[in-house]
């Protein structure tokens, strides 16, 4: 038997994002966003606007449920309701500004943290650029 009822797809903000905007979908602007579906329907989820939160960016997909199907950023509805999570897959880089306008990009691989310290490689040709203006 051939079953036409509809199926509510529910898609989350995750980690990094904190809200979802796409008209026609109910709860648009929040950290919830719905819309009811036929079962086979396809659905885009990069026209989903996930307002993502500082320093957090580019999106990613997850099938929170066990029907439907996701591929890459479509998502085939599928014999009951579906749940998705939209979250963030990428940080932003931090520029740090060394004084006397030479700027180095912040390198995490060279950095080390732990509980106790706080150590970082950087070139040292750019502190001696600046020595006419220590701080």
């Amino acid at each position: 038997m051939w079953d036409i009822s509809d199926r509510t797809v529910t898609v989350t903000a995750g980690n990094g994002v904190s809200t979802l905007a796409l008209s026609g979908w109910t709860g648009t602007g929040t950290a919830t966003i719905s819309k009811t579906f036929h079962v086979g329907d396809t659905i885009d989820l990069s026209t989903i606007t996930p307002a993502f939160k500082t320093g957090y960016n580019t999106a990613g997909y997850t099938k929170t449920d066990s029907v439907g199907t996701l591929s890459g950023s479509t998502y085939t509805v599928g014999a009951g309701n579906g749940s998705i999570t939209i979250k963030a897959t990428a940080l932003n880089t931090p520029t740090c500004t060394i004084q006397g306008g030479a700027t180095k990009v912040y390198d995490y691989d060279a950095t080390t943290l732990n509980a106790t310290s706080n150590t970082s490689s950087y070139d040292t040709a750019l502190e001696s650029n600046n020595s006419q203006n220590p701080t």
